[in-house]
């Protein structure tokens, strides 16, 4: 749970923030990472005036995180709407006065200055932002701009949360998704998933329930099967699924058991972008009493992942193999033989007893008649 960061680190041991791509949350500032309720948080663990970064692919959040560090008065040190275009990049006063070689016609104000080639090479300086990952080419590729935002956050100083509506539209520039269209060929990155079915001897878990396995029949289980329904793939792109099984040790922590791994004609993606694939895990060892999760992670031709399915809490990819009871009848018979051997044990004594008292009454009694 992202609002509860603040208790996973001490104070001063983080010195810089990077947001890459955060949901933008148009409609709750609480839930915007950017916002003044989560940099109220990020002072409990950053260094007093630590660099937060903002990369996003969103005017609103964009825009928005703008008019925080205005409201606030936050040291801007750089903030471009083009990342890795041509346009114009501003880098602030803070930044150019660590720089004491200045080219000509650069000089220090009250206001921002247009930034050069000279600017441009500070600001790659200390940080590299050249590197493009896989979500970012899609929207590059999609013609949209990626946003950047660089700024120091004081430890001390009230933080107020701008009051304004924005109303600019994150991907105005962006034309309808057509997948037929060869064109646009992208596929929109929210529509990229998988989500998968775990069976064993053609009995499948489900979203409500687990593929259960008795004790008993556990050793007849070789090979677990796991169906993986994907969304939004490139029909004319190739990929590479691995998957892994995986014993679940406690909520938090598994151990992995097996790995299998499909590609080629095993992942050709339909036309429609919409399918399913099917991988095995081939001479498995299961045991009773345990829990298993099944994980799959798909990479492109470049070995980028684009998409994943890793929820130890999904029911659909888990397997329940049920504990072997333990003998209690053989402990009640025990006890009982025990309890049975005791009050023999005991009746015996008692006769023992019974025939001492006879004899010895016996005994009496003819000494008395022989007097």
């Amino acid at each position: 749970n992202i609002e509860i960061i603040d208790r996973f680190f001490a104070a001063g041991e983080v010195q810089e923030i990077w947001l890459t791509f955060s949901d933008p949350q148009m409609k709750k500032a609480t839930k915007r990472l950017t916002s003044t309720y989560f940099l109220q948080r990020y002072r409990h663990f950053l260094t007093d005036g630590g660099i937060i970064h903002l990369k996003t692919d969103s005017n609103f959040l964009f825009t928005n995180t703008k008019y925080v560090v205005e409201e606030n008065h936050l040291p801007m040190e750089v903030c471009t709407e083009d990342l890795y275009g041509n346009s114009q990049f501003i880098i602030h006063n803070s930044q150019l006065a660590a720089h004491s070689e200045k080219p000509q016609g650069i000089m220090n104000g009250d206001k921002p200055e247009t930034i050069m080639n000279y600017e441009l090479s500070i600001m790659h300086s200390s940080f590299d932002l050249s590197i493009r990952t896989y979500y970012e080419q899609q929207w590059l590729d999609r013609g949209i701009t990626i946003k950047y935002i660089r700024f120091h956050l004081p430890a001390q100083g009230q933080l107020i949360e701008p009051d304004i509506e924005i109303e600019i539209p994150d991907h105005p520039n962006e034309p309808p998704f057509n997948p037929t269209n060869p064109e646009y060929p992208m596929t929109p990155i929210s529509e990229l998933s998988m989500g998968t079915t775990v069976s064993i001897n053609g009995q499948a878990a489900t979203a409500n329930a687990a593929r259960t396995v008795s004790y008993a029949d556990v050793s007849k289980v070789k090979t677990v099967n796991d169906s993986i329904a994907y969304e939004g793939f490139g029909a004319n792109s190739a990929y590479t699924v691995r998957g892994e099984l995986r014993e679940v040790v406690s909520d938090t922590e598994t151990k992995l058991i097996k790995e299998a791994t499909i590609s080629g004609d095993a992942t050709a993606v339909d036309p429609s972008g919409k399918g399913t694939w099917t991988m095995s895990f081939s001479n498995v060892t299961l045991e009773a009493g345990k829990k298993y999760v099944v994980f799959e992670y798909a990479t492109d031709e470049q070995g980028n992942e684009v998409a994943s399915h890793a929820d130890p809490k999904d029911l659909a990819q888990t397997i329940v193999v049920t504990a072997k009871p333990t003998s209690t009848t053989s402990s009640k018979t025990a006890s009982t033989t025990a309890k049975t051997a005791d009050n023999a044990g005991g009746v015996a004594l008692m006769a023992l007893i019974v025939a001492v008292v006879a004899a010895g009454t016996a005994l009496g009694a003819r000494r008395k008649s022989e007097r």
